[in-house]
């Protein structure tokens, strides 16, 4: 038997054979396609997490909180937003390095970040800014962010730590103004931070 083509039912069938085939390849190749977009979605991500995060805390790190800060500056400048910078350091820091070891060291470093990080709100920014000390960069004017300053350092000072009982430390805090740049801002809150070191440590100061 033909069909109007003058095909035979056999050759028909191997028509509708070769149709599914197809489809069932490109339907593979769709897969294939999406698992692939997947996979470099990942490895996407996975860059831009290990280009952005300090690899002991977890944190974001000081190239990429300065970024951040850069954006934020620009914002100040345009809109007139609302925005400050604080700097925490460890107090004694190096006495337990030396006493404890390194290990100890870091241990201690992760459990202050996951204080500071379990407190702060989402739209603030948390970094390692060097060995010891750590940069919030949060919406809120001078005031407020001595506020959160010293809710900080009390968060810390009242933890338990094995290795040092009497953990302390000092923050700067400093509202970033309209001709700040990343250099003049964290030079200022940096400043701030020795002013409350000079004082007698675990203290706030701001600029």
């Amino acid at each position: 038997m033909t069909d109007a083509a003058g095909k035979t039912n056999e050759e028909l069938l191997k028509e509708l054979e070769a149709l599914r085939k197809r489809i069932f390849e490109l339907e593979t190749l769709e897969g294939q396609h999406r698992k692939l977009h997947e996979q470099i979605g990942g490895i996407q991500e996975d860059l831009f997490r290990t280009a952005t995060t300090d690899q002991l805390t977890g944190v974001l790190n000081r190239q990429y909180f300065e970024d951040i800060l850069g954006r934020e500056i620009l914002k100040v400048r345009r809109y007139d937003t609302i925005v400050s910078v604080l700097l925490l350091d460890l107090d004694g820091f190096e006495k337990i390095n030396r006493k404890y070891g390194y290990a100890a060291g870091d241990s201690l470093l992760k459990l202050v970040a996951r204080i500071i990080g379990g407190y702060i709100r989402t739209s603030d920014s948390l970094a390692r800014w060097d060995g010891d000390s750590f940069a919030i960069l949060a919406p809120v004017d001078g005031e407020h962010s001595m506020q959160l300053a010293e809710k900080l350092k009390d968060l810390i000072a009242e933890h338990e730590v094995p290795a040092a009982c009497n953990l302390r430390s000092s923050v700067g805090v400093t509202q970033i103004e309209a001709d700040d740049t990343v250099e003049t801002a964290m030079g200022r809150v940096t400043d701030a931070l020795i002013k409350a070191k000079l004082r007698g440590k675990d203290t706030t100061d701001i600029l």
